[in-house]
C-alpha cells in the first residue's frame, strides 16, 4: 500500500520511526500560529497608520452647509430658548472655516431686534448667546447695503471658476421686507473682471458692520459650542 506524503511523515514519527522527534513536532505545530500572531497583528497596525483620512465637509472652506440658501435657525434649541420664527430675520451672516484660524460664527437679526449668535472657532464669545438691539440700531447696516447696490451684485465672489479653496467665505443675507438677497463672499477678486476687488471690499467692510453691530447687543451667554458642554 502506497501511503500519501502525510501519512508518511506521521508513521515515520511513531513508534519504530523516530519515536522521540514525535512531541517535537506537535510542540512546533503549536508555536507556528502564535509566533505568526504578533506579525499579522503589526501588519493590521501598519495598514490602519497608513490609511489616509479625507478632511469632513466641516472643516472644509464652504462649512458645513454648503448650500446656496439661507440657513433655517430652529424656534428652539438645546439650550431651550425661544427664538423668533424665521419669517421675522431680517440678517444673517455666517463666517465659514479655513485651514488657519479664521473666525467661525453664526449671526442672525430678527426684525424685533433679538440676535442670535453662535461662535464656534477663533472668535471672543465662544457658544450660543442671545442679545438684543434697539430699534433701528441696524438702519446704517440697510444704508450700507443700498451704498453699495448690494440687492443687485452677484450671488457670489469671485466670479467665474476660480475658486481658492483654503479660504473662508463669509455668507450675509438680508432682507428689507420687499427682497432679500445673499451673497457668497470668499475676500479675494477674480482678477479678470473690471471692478471686483472693490466689490469684494465692499462686501469685507459690510461684515465688519455687522460684526460691530454685535457689540451694542448686550449678549448673554447661553450654552458651550458642540463639543465643549
Amino acid at each position: 500500500m502506497r501511503l500519501s506524503s502525510p501519512l508518511r511523515l506521521l508513521f515515520w514519527l511513531l513508534p519504530g520511526g523516530r519515536p522521540k522527534a514525535f512531541p517535537l513536532f506537535l510542540l512546533g505545530m503549536l508555536l507556528i500560529p502564535i509566533s505568526l500572531a504578533p506579525s499579522c497583528k503589526t501588519q493590521s497596525e501598519a495598514t490602519e497608520e497608513a490609511t489616509v483620512l479625507e478632511p469632513s465637509p466641516v472643516d472644509s472652506p464652504e462649512g458645513e452647509n454648503g448650500s446656496e440658501t439661507p440657513i433655517s435657525n430652529p424656534a428652539t434649541d438645546q439650550s431651550g430658548m425661544q427664538w423668533p420664527s424665521d419669517d421675522q430675520k431680517i440678517l444673517e451672516l455666517r463666517r465659514t472655516p479655513c485651514f488657519g484660524k479664521c473666525p467661525v460664527d453664526h449671526t442672525i437679526l430678527y426684525a424685533d431686534g433679538t440676535v442670535r449668535y453662535m461662535g464656534t472657532q477663533n472668535v471672543d464669545h465662544l457658544g450660543l448667546y442671545k442679545g438684543q438691539l434697539a430699534a433701528g440700531a441696524w438702519d446704517g447696516i440697510f444704508d450700507q447695503a443700498d451704498m453699495i447696490d448690494f440687492w443687485s451684485m452677484e450671488e457670489r465672489y469671485p466670479t467665474g471658476d476660480n475658486r481658492i479653496m483654503d479660504l473662508p467665505s463669509e455668507r450675509l443675507w438680508l432682507s428689507d421686507g420687499e427682497r432679500d438677497k445673499q451673497v457668497i463672499n470668499q475676500r479675494y477678486a477674480n482678477p479678470e473682471a473690471d471692478g471686483e476687488q472693490q466689490t469684494v471690499e465692499q462686501l469685507n467692510s459690510l461684515a465688519a458692520s455687522v460684526i460691530q453691530l454685535l457689540d451694542e447687543a448686550d449678549l448673554k451667554f447661553l450654552q458651550a459650542p458642540p463639543g465643549r458642554q
